[in-house]
């Protein structure tokens, strides 16, 4: 709709808000990194059943609509999982069904597109499903945010206690480790981590 003759083009004198983690490789990068996690933990904790494949290192879900999700992976001490972020692809299937219909492999990582296209396998209500969603969004975003300020190792050697924890990239095990409840994207700018 056009603006009236008049009227202040005050949305174009607004900067967008664009912090430098929302940059889509900083965030793509993140993504895959998170739902390599996301997998390996929801394997090891038996939420998922992956099925290896040939060659020994890949393994394959299917999802709710009939798509695969492939991805390699290595199994560690005590059943642990460690998930390629790089290798993880979906194989779309065509209506008909089959080999003749599969669309080809892509690269995929997602993980909040993988929560809805699981949700049946993941056992996950509308409700649960949504809380997920935006708790994922947090962490997604905090973990943009650590990989686009992260410093080197000699670095991070030099810092004190309160400026160390700034950098920490949270529970190796814990997928949704950085929601904070009731803050906006500029508080948690402003607050977090504590």
């Amino acid at each position: 709709m056009p603006k009236p003759a008049d009227a202040h083009d005050f949305e174009d004198s607004l900067p967008l808000l664009a912090p430098p983690e929302l940059e889509p490789g900083t965030w793509d990068l993140a993504a895959r990194r998170l739902l390599a996690k996301m997998l390996g933990e929801f394997a090891y904790e038996e939420i998922i059943e992956p099925v290896p494949q040939p060659p020994g290192d890949l393994h394959a879900l299917v999802l709710d609509d009939g798509a695969t999700l492939a991805f390699r992976a290595v199994r560690g001490a005590y059943g642990s999982w460690r998930v390629h972020p790089d290798t993880i692809e979906i194989r779309e299937h065509g209506a008909g069904g089959g080999a003749a219909a599969d669309a080809g492999s892509l690269p995929f990582g997602d993980p909040l597109r993988f929560l809805v296209r699981a949700r049946r396998l993941l056992a996950l209500d509308g409700a649960t499903l949504g809380h997920l969603i935006r708790e994922l969004s947090a962490t997604l975003a905090a973990d943009a945010r650590l990989g686009h300020t992260a410093v080197s190792a000699a670095r991070l050697a030099d810092l004190g206690y309160a400026e160390l924890e700034g950098h920490q990239t949270g529970h190796p095990w814990l997928v949704l480790n950085k929601g904070r409840l009731g803050f906006s994207a500029t508080d948690t700018a402003r607050w977090a981590p504590e």
